[in-house]
């Protein structure tokens, strides 16, 4: 026991390994501990099926096979401490495969590998309402993904000592483009920027061979995609970098596009420095003063996320539920000015509740060059409108919004549980069938539909249903909020 203890003791004392523990603790805080409602949120709003079409729909554009497993692996935030450990032992797991194929052997350097695994972190744990627009459901985890692939290719390559195995490996890394997207090319890349060093500083130009193969078959293989597979008919100005998200102008999503720049650039920066024979030494005081930055980013990144914004999905979590008093309970304990979709949740409550509603709050004026003010639009309009026009027993509109919204943004479980209470009420039950369908093949939502299902079975159990009878008969003449 004694020697364990020891070999435990000496394996922390390591700088890298306290590096390791340090950045996953890091993450843990800014993700299960800060933000358990978002994540749980993100996984209300993506979906996974488990069937040949979403398959099809999902492979047959580059990056697919990335943005499927991802859409899998989402499902894991229902429990927020599930999944972000998932995502943590992927990132810190990253760390050690860039360290080992990169080779970054000193102290100072190897450090430095942490550097992408704090860059996918600030990538998500910052993520704000913008996950309502965002038609990208595996993102999560696929870039993480697309990376670790990225660098474990990189490593492939370098233990390969034949040129011809090595041209082979760089070709077959272009034709797996439809699956892996950008991250193909970002392969392809980091091996010709070794071999380019490499040849600069030895006067070899036959390494070179490889990573010409490798940029000829993917310079081809996009157009070939983008021209023989059914399906596959998007804008190709950015045929290069498909896979990755494609991000707006607006607030975080800039931010993002800095993020994934910064990942590039220090891998490209990594593959350089393993090419050159004396290395570049960095000092460790050095490297650690950057992660210190990078992790001050990270921090000021989670911080920037709109609170009104997390008390407003906390309260649909609960309205969900029916749990009303809960949902006044929240705007009640928090300690920020609530925002208009908060009043509109608390006055949504409160009338189920037979509470007095609460009046004063105005509608602000979405000016088209105010972000702030245009993102709160986008809350209101892509998620609010839905469950507000049900409770309000306004189930065709409630209806018609979840329906736009899946055809703008794609599926996602919220709108589909509202599209099957909105179905039940107009009497639609073969509707409602088959949007429940789809909720009882996914992994953690299955309850819920299993609870629904009778009610579509056996539309009499209606009428006894406390959940059905207390949505009021709407009145247009009510005033609900001014």
């Amino acid at each position: 026991m004694e020697n364990i203890n020891r070999q435990i003791s000496t394996w922390i004392k390591k700088p890298f390994n306290m590096t390791a523990i340090v950045f996953a603790l890091l993450a843990y805080i800014l993700l299960p501990v800060m933000n358990s409602t978002m994540l749980r949120w993100f996984d209300e709003m993506s979906l996974f099926e488990p069937d040949i079409l979403f398959w099809k729909q999902t492979t047959y554009y580059p990056g697919g096979f990335l943005k499927y497993i991802g859409a899998f692996l989402i499902q894991l935030f229902y429990y927020p401490w599930l999944g972000s450990t998932l995502l943590i032992t992927l990132w810190v797991a990253m760390a050690y495969a860039l360290r080992s194929a990169f080779r970054l052997r000193e102290t100072g350097k190897s450090l430095l590998a942490f550097i992408i695994p704090l860059c996918l972190l600030c990538s998500v744990s910052g993520m704000d309402e913008g996950w309502l627009t965002m038609n990208f459901q595996g993102y999560f985890f696929s870039q993480t993904l697309g990376i670790f692939i990225s660098i474990l290719i990189f490593h492939a390559y370098r233990s390969i000592s034949s040129a011809w195995i090595r041209t082979v490996l760089l070709a077959m890394t272009g034709l797996a483009y439809l699956p892996f997207g950008y991250y193909a090319i970002l392969s392809i890349g980091l091996c010709t920027v070794f071999e380019a060093v490499s040849a600069v500083g030895s006067r070899n130009w036959k390494h070179l061979l490889p990573p010409v193969a490798g940029i000829a078959v993917v310079v081809i293989v996009p157009w070939i995609c983008y021209t023989c597979i059914p399906g596959v008919s998007v804008d190709n100005d950015k045929l290069y970098i498909k896979g990755l998200p494609e991000f707006t102008s607006d607030g975080f999503e800039t931010w993002l596009k800095a993020i994934f720049c910064i990942q590039t650039i220090a891998l490209a920066i990594f593959s350089a420095s393993a090419a050159l024979k004396k290395g570049i030494s960095v000092d460790p005081m050095l490297s650690y003063s950057i992660l210190v930055l990078g992790g001050a980013c990270v921090i000021s990144s989670t911080i920037s996320v709109s609170k009104q914004v997390k008390c407003a999905i906390e309260m649909l979590h609960y309205i969900d539920y029916s749990q009303w008093n809960n949902a006044i309970k929240v705007i009640n304990e928090t300690d920020v000015e609530p925002d208009f979709n908060m009043m509109i949740l608390n006055n949504l409550s409160r009338k189920r509740l037979g509470l007095p509603l609460v009046y004063g709050i105005q509608r602000p004026k979405f000016d088209v060059e105010s972000t702030e003010l245009r993102r709160e639009g986008i809350t209101t309009n892509v998620f609010l409108n839905v469950p507000v026009n049900y409770h309000l027993g306004k189930s065709n509109n409630a209806y018609r919004w979840a329906m736009e919204h899946t055809v703008k943004y794609g599926k996602r479980v919220f709108f589909l549980k509202y599209m099957v209470r909105a179905s039940l009420l107009n009497g639609d039950f073969e509707l409602a069938r088959k949007y429940n369908r789809i909720l009882l093949n996914t992994m953690f939502h299955r309850k819920w539909a299993e609870h629904y299902q009778p009610f579509i079975d056996h539309p009499e159990l209606m009428m006894r249903s406390k959940e059905f009878t207390g949505i009021p008969e709407y009145n247009p003449q009510t005033i609900f909020l001014q």
